[in-house]
């Protein structure tokens, strides 16, 4: 048996030094980031084989080392974002497990549009969440963060730790919850209960499905290059 991709690594960033001859976009001495997940993998060496729709040209503000971070956490979470619909002022936001890459970028993001960001992860977590601009940090071994009391208009859920009636009770009347990350149980209890359970009242639930693109990533390196974002 051989694994599927024998160099793992999807997150990648570098100069381009050949390229295919159904080639139009880039051209050899680009600077470019992508995620290399849609097709070969094999990030963590020094070539990799990408498609030319999986990678954007790198803006010459950014290092490599920075742009090689935000490909899959910072799509995935700016398409999580979207899914509620845009992310506006006012707007209450629990994300689950948002010390990680993909959590801490859209602690970034959705603070950049106003919104109050509540953060659940471990305790001592807690200094740098507080620091990336988050209002709220639950201790998930120690609180139950579905039962706030002001709810939320969308919960961003990396982990899948709690089931998804605890997710439905933790949103107000039209939020969304949304699976971005879990086990394979939970992530088949959403898959087969939530469209179900949606049906019923103005609470949604769905599943995050992750789909690389150029322009995306374009927008990520736009609000790196602001200032509004920086992966950590």
């Amino acid at each position: 048996l051989r694994p599927p991709h024998p160099i793992l690594g999807c997150d990648l960033a570098g100069r381009v030094v050949e390229v295919g001859a159904r080639v139009q976009r880039l051209q050899v001495g680009d600077e470019v980031f992508g995620d290399n997940s849609g097709g070969r993998w094999g990030a963590l060496a020094e070539y990799a084989c990408a498609r030319e729709d999986m990678l954007a040209i790198k803006p010459r503000e950014i290092s490599f080392a920075v742009a090689a971070a935000l490909p899959q956490a910072g799509v995935l979470a700016l398409q999580g974002l979207r899914l509620r619909g845009g992310i506006e002022s006012g707007h209450r936001v629990l994300i689950e497990g948002a010390g990680g890459g993909v959590g801490t970028m859209a602690l970034q993001m959705a603070k950049a549009r106003g919104a109050y960001v509540a953060c659940v992860d471990r305790a001592e977590k807690r200094d740098r969440l507080l620091a990336l601009g988050a209002d709220q940090v639950f201790d998930y071994e120690r609180e139950d963060y579905t039962r706030d009391r002001d709810g939320f208009d969308l919960v961003l859920d990396v982990v899948g730790r709690r089931s998804l009636f605890a997710h439905r009770r933790a949103l107000r009347d039209g939020g969304v919850y949304v699976m971005a990350g879990g086990t394979i149980p939970r992530l088949l209890q959403h898959a087969s209960l939530g469209p179900v359970v949606s049906l019923f009242g103005s609470k949604k639930l769905r599943i995050l499905v992750h789909r690389p693109n150029v322009a995306d990533l374009e927008e990520l390196a736009a609000r790196v290059v602001s200032g509004e974002l920086r992966p950590v």
